[in-house]
């Protein structure tokens, strides 16, 4: 059964400022992955880029991973020329990908990608843009630069020099825009913070994580699950709720439902709720055992999310 995911930039973004939607980065391998490796594969791979009115035949998704992997100097004007089209949604986040990996983008031009991103979020018809640009890949209007804005923070946002003027930039913005350094701010909650996410996981393995903390983590799992692997990992792997909160936050399905066919009840029952604000789902008949379970708690927190459960399958 597939798995709803509820992660990456835009997810925190939905989480602070009350957009919705998930942006999903992750290419699948292509016949063209291939050229990469091959000199006489950049013509080919940058034609593919020129005419993406022929993607039918190549999806530039793929060509736009492959260029990526040869930083080609003749693929930077192609693909600055190609991020302002409105193709597909998942395209379009693979050409910005392909352009930050070029080494081509200054400092200055990623704060201020990430500053159109945050303008683009600060107003309710600019988040409800964004939302239906990731339930159809057609949607167009979004603007090259807020694309490029996304590929920024979902694959740079560790940069400490890079938070730093994001930061800066909020504070030069305060007094004339304070929507927007609203906006930066959220951004900035979701990105990771070296002392903050180690106090994080110490508090989640000792019992002392509150429930304010766990739903911060949830929204910033895309990072904490990259971030603190290791930590998060042999966390899931013992027992109670901080086992189920480590399984949450990396998204393990394995992990998730060996904990919900196990006998950890405290596990069980915390796990439930974290499925909840995560969005995640799990198979209808896991579920519906614990529903029937003989431990009152568990039994409820099992019905209360498959009430949940029941309503996503209806929206889908």
């Amino acid at each position: 059964m597939a798995r709803r995911r509820g992660t990456a930039a835009s997810l925190a973004i939905r989480s602070e400022v009350g957009g919705g939607g998930e942006f999903k980065l992750d290419a699948p391998q292509s016949d063209l992955q291939p050229l990469a490796r091959e000199g006489p594969g950049v013509p080919a791979l940058l034609h593919v880029l020129q005419h993406p009115e022929e993607d039918d035949t190549f999806e530039i998704e793929y060509a736009a991973d492959a260029i990526s992997q040869y930083h080609d100097p003749r693929a930077i004007p192609v693909l600055r020329a190609l991020l302002p089209h409105d193709i597909a949604k998942h395209e379009r986040l693979a050409v910005a990908k392909a352009l930050l990996a070029s080494g081509d983008v200054s400092q200055e031009e990623k704060v201020r990608a990430v500053t159109a991103l945050a303008r683009q979020v600060a107003t309710r018809a600019g988040r409800e843009q964004l939302y239906q640009m990731e339930l159809d890949d057609e949607v167009k209007g979004i603007g090259g630069e807020v694309i490029l804005g996304l590929g920024v923070i979902s694959t740079q946002g560790a940069s400490t020099n890079l938070i730093e003027a994001v930061r800066e930039r909020s504070r030069q913005l305060r007094a004339r825009d304070t929507e927007v350094a609203d906006s930066l701010d959220a951004i900035l909650a979701i990105l990771p913070n070296t002392e903050r996410d180690a106090q994080l996981i110490a508090a989640i393995r000792d019992g002392r994580a509150r429930a304010p903390a766990v739903r911060d983590a949830i929204r910033r799992r895309a990072w904490l699950c990259k971030t603190e692997t290791a930590a998060l990992s042999a966390l899931a792997e013992g027992k109670g709720a901080p086992s189920a909160v480590a399984a949450a936050l990396l998204g393990s399905a394995e992990r998730e439902l060996e904990i919900l066919a196990g006998e950890d009840r405290v596990a069980q029952r915390t796990l439930l709720a974290l499925l909840r604000l995560s969005g995640d789902m799990v198979p209808d008949d896991v579920v519906l055992k614990l529903v029937d379970s003989k431990d009152p708690a568990l039994a409820r927190a099992a019905q209360a999310y498959w009430e949940l459960l029941c309503r996503w399958h209806h929206s889908l």
